[in-house]
């Protein structure tokens, strides 16, 4: 396998010949060459496009020139081609090579060099840097301005243009709630683990390039820890490409701060302390189909053949195998014990990007995002003072068409802010926690005792 990697502007475009020089030209060939060819051997649109955008960001740079409408390279690999076989010997090419690909095609689009310079300084990359024939067949499509990834150079254009809130993410497995009474265990092989409070954190690993998504698709810019224990990991184990999925988690003790994580997590800050659960290794093209057939027994395996000792930041979520009915309740009886929020667990099948029975969530209490309708005030006494104040002391949701309020979880802060400013919360989502659904005074649903778990107050659930 390749390796990425990263470059920065020359001011001196080209050198002398050097072995860190070939290392580095010759891995970003084959990275373009990779690309190419995965591309090319999908039909769909939207996942040459995933695969374009968020799976080799490495490769931009190059793209960007090549798919450039106003760039011309004026040369073609065919009279490149010529010229080598005209020179007949390597050393009577006495061009410096050019230090970076990005060099050379900025060099010959500006005119910098033309003519039989243009071809020498050419020709002095294929020679030094082309030494398979997968790097000598990109290299000649660069220049010939079409890396033939069966997509459009309109569609290559709006991709690269596209920021990455405007880009559609893969949707990820998600889980069923199951009622306690019941018991899924008839079907299959079955697999528990610890159900996290976290965030949800989906890691697309790609060789060296390691990039953090919520469930959503929303960039997570704050988890350098775990990326360089991620890192570190893929040094020692060889690099390759795939995806990682688990939750973001801080700890307080040995429990989840979900509060805690929620505002780490938004911030631009490196977060101090986070932990990198993880629950899944899937394939890459699995993940972007949103199928990978490789049975969930086999991803562990994967998982944790790649993951080997845990990290500070980074670990393996354990999976235990449910062989009884008896089995699973001493499993919910420990998770009851300990606090845990509950228990998930899997079926040994393959991956679904989506929600499936395949992957089930036990809970003693539930939780469930609402918009929330208006909010009610009256008085209330301050810890610090003594004194009382008017303040927002409930929201109002509609739990199946019946209004339900809420008064539990928030803050005093928040209760004073959204007394001041409504508009920070009617009309936002929350997550509300419940015990259990209940009848309401007129026999409707309602909610026993629901809380306030987290205000979105940017109009939309980013994580």
């Amino acid at each position: 396998m390749f390796l990425f990697r990263r470059f920065t502007a020359c001011t001196t475009p080209f050198r002398s010949f050097s072995t860190k020089n070939t290392s580095a030209n010759s891995a970003k060939l084959d990275r373009l060459y990779e690309l190419a060819t995965t591309v090319n051997e999908t039909s769909s649109t939207i996942e040459k496009a995933l695969q374009v955008k968020l799976f080799m960001p490495c490769c931009h740079s190059i793209m960007k020139r090549i798919y450039d409408p106003h760039s011309r390279f004026y040369l073609s690999s065919k009279s490149v081609l010529a010229y080598i076989e005209r020179q007949g010997d390597k050393n009577s090419i006495s061009a410096a090579t050019p230090t970076s690909l990005e060099a050379l095609l900025d060099a010959l689009s500006s005119r910098q060099l033309t003519g039989n310079a243009a071809l020498e300084a050419a020709a002095s990359f294929y020679l030094s840097y082309c030494h398979t024939s997968a790097q000598k067949q990109i290299f000649c499509r660069i220049l010939d301005r079409n890396l033939k990834m069966g997509v459009s150079t309109k569609t290559i254009q709006q991709i690269l243009r596209r920021d990455d809130d405007q880009f559609r993410f893969p949707s990820v497995a998600l889980a069923h709630h199951h009622p306690p009474t019941q018991h899924p265990l008839d079907n299959g092989e079955w697999y528990a683990s610890r159900k996290l409070d976290g965030v949800r954190c989906i890691a697309l690993v790609n060789h060296d390039d390691i990039r953090f998504y919520s469930r959503t698709g929303r960039r997570f810019e704050t988890l350098q820890k775990v990326e360089e224990a991620i890192r570190t990991r893929q040094k020692k184990k060889g690099d390759g490409s795939f995806v990682l999925d688990g939750e973001i988690c801080v700890y307080d003790e040995h429990m989840e701060d979900f509060i805690s994580v929620m505002k780490q997590i938004r911030t631009k800050q490196p977060m101090d302390n986070p932990v990198y659960e993880v629950f899944d290794l899937v394939d890459t093209q699995g993940f972007m189909k949103g199928v990978d057939p490789t049975p969930f027994t086999q991803r562990q395996q994967r998982l944790k053949s790649w993951m080997g000792h845990s990290q500070p930041h980074l670990r393996m979520v354990q999976q235990t195998r449910i062989t009884s009915k008896t089995m699973l309740k001493q499993m919910k009886d420990e998770a009851a014990k300990h606090g845990w929020e509950g228990l998930v667990l899997r079926r040994d099948v393959g991956y679904q990007g989506k929600r499936s029975r395949d992957m089930i969530k036990i809970k003693k209490w539930k939780d469930q995002e609402y918009i929330v309708k208006s909010i009610e005030t009256g008085r209330m006494r301050m810890p610090d003072t003594g004194e009382d104040k008017e303040v927002m002391t409930s929201v109002v949701i509609e739990h199946k068409g019946t209004p339900v309020s809420v008064g539990s979880g928030f803050t005093l802060q928040q209760r004073m802010r959204f007394l001041q400013n409504p508009d920070l919360i009617i009309g936002k989502p929350i997550t509300v926690q419940y015990f259990a659904e209940s009848p309401g005074e007129n026999g409707q649903a309602s909610l026993r005792f629901p809380t306030v778990k987290m205000v979105y107050e940017q109009g939309v659930r980013d994580v």
